[in-house]
């Protein structure tokens, strides 16, 4: 099963989610990026890609088969705390606020996909 690349947005963070077949596919798809390298000898199973166009705030590539309630908000942050050049304490609420919604969507969108 495929999902279509799609995008969810929250508080002013926009992320391209890209959903590939296996995390076989997501760690290729690491090594082609620039200055993507194989870690110690393993797979990547899952990694964020800032954006440098101003649409996006970058793109969080899945495996549709690895642990998905693990890695989206693990992805989700890295692109959330990338698009506010950081997290301070007392936003934190507003973080993790932004946080869930996102990870929800992004859930969401991929299970309606696998539902098909």
């Amino acid at each position: 099963m495929s999902v279509k690349p799609f995008t969810v947005s929250h508080g002013g963070v926009r992320i391209k989610v890209r959903v590939l077949p296996t995390i076989k596919d997501v760690h290729r798809a690491y090594q082609s990026c620039p200055g993507g390298r194989a870690r110690g000898g393993l797979h990547v199973p899952a990694f964020f890609l800032e954006t440098k166009n101003g649409k996006h705030t970058g793109t969080v590539f899945l495996p549709l088969d690895g642990r998905l309630a693990e890695l989206v908000p693990h992805e989700v942050s890295h692109a959330v705390i990338h698009a506010r050049g950081g997290v301070l304490p007392r936003d934190d609420e507003e973080y993790c606020t932004t946080v869930g919604i996102l990870c929800a969507r992004i859930i969401n969108k991929i299970e309606a996909a696998n539902a098909r």
